[in-house]
């Protein structure tokens, strides 16, 4: 199959561990590499030709992370109430956690598009596709070609636009079949690692009675610096074909909680965000105004200070000493015969 074909619906469990999440404690000091977050993100989405989309049951947008007590996870969604992103024919949209903002963007390429808003939909639409690879996605998003009846190699992606995430390509072997003809592992090798990195394996996992797709998808992989790293992925359901529902691809209205007020809509039109009134009014939303959280003393200021400290301490001292030495002189000349 060189091509992922259309998902009608899918509902996966993919590991977090992919992402890498950088982070610094206060303004300007320097970012850290948070720890991998090896926890089970559970999603629900459909790819089709008009369209897409992403329900987040649980997702890397929901924990928060403490430098002492480690990753929490007290901001979940009820359910019903979860992230939805997605995308139709005619724009791209985003469901707030709790459902009560809708947003709206212009599609790639369209008059009006915000990079910095689109790249909110490209990450979750490349994570969607990924999952979709199982556990092939390492070498990227291009076009898969079978050599025989076991080998394969992915062409790498040129990727144009802001949105620049991996897609090197690489080749790939099924090296173990089960009793069925369903493949067991896979190995493959990223295109432009180094010489001596060891390939990628992939084991699957199946339901009992069924040949497709795989239930359990590990992925081990060789991270330089960190050693071996273990991606836990699930797919629990899985339907190919065409979505008689979504023609046009998905809109917000399918996914959006009825029994929510809908407090704000935001539509980005000409670079500007504006907010649709409840009498379809367009009002240019206002920009929150920017107030830089208080910053550490710096330590080239603390070095200043203390050096002016010592610096009038020294001269304080130096008057003082010339002060006595005079009144001390003084002292001696009043004092001696005539």
């Amino acid at each position: 199959m060189a091509e992922t074909p259309w998902i009608r619906h899918v509902v996966y469990r993919r590991s977090l561990s992919y992402e890498r999440v950088r982070a610094a404690d206060r303004p300007g000091a320097p970012e850290e590499l948070l720890p991998r977050l090896h926890v089970l993100g559970e999603y629900e989405g459909a790819w089709q030709p008009k369209g897409w989309y992403l329900r987040c049951f649980m997702d890397i947008l929901y924990p928060l992370y403490s430098a002492k007590e480690g990753w929490l996870f007290t901001n979940v969604p009820e359910p019903g109430l979860e992230y939805v992103i997605g995308a139709n024919e005619e724009y791209q949209w985003r469901i707030s956690p709790r459902h009560a903002v809708v947003t709206i963007d212009p599609l790639p390429g369209r008059p009006g598009h915000v990079g910095s808003m689109g790249v909110v939909h490209a990450y979750y639409e490349s994570q969607l596709r990924r999952m979709l690879r199982l556990g092939l996605d390492l070498m990227g998003l291009g076009r898969l070609a079978w050599q025989d009846e076991r080998r394969f190699t992915v062409e790498p992606s040129v990727l144009t636009g802001v949105y620049k995430w991996p897609n090197p390509g690489g080749r790939g072997e099924i090296v173990r079949l089960d009793e069925l003809g369903r493949p067991l592992e896979v190995v493959y090798q990223v295109r432009g690692s180094a010489p001596d990195t060891p390939p990628v394996r992939v084991l699957y996992s199946y339901k009992e009675g069924v040949r497709f797709p795989p239930h359990g998808i590990l992925v081990f992989e060789e991270v330089p610096g960190e050693g071996l790293v273990v991606h836990t992925n699930y797919i629990d359901e899985l339907v190919v074909g065409l979505d008689p529902q979504a023609p046009r691809g998905y809109y917000p209205e399918q996914f959006r909680s009825t029994r929510v007020p809908l407090s704000r809509l935001l539509v980005w039109s000409n670079l500007t965000r504006y907010e649709i009134t409840r009498d379809g009014q367009w009002i240019e939303a206002p920009t929150p105004a920017y107030e830089p959280l208080p910053e550490e003393v710096s330590s080239r200021f603390l070095r200043n200070l203390l050096f002016g400290v010592v610096m009038l301490g020294l001269l304080a001292a130096g008057w003082m000493w010339w002060r006595f030495r005079r009144v001390a002189t003084d002292r001696s000349g009043k004092s001696a015969p005539s």
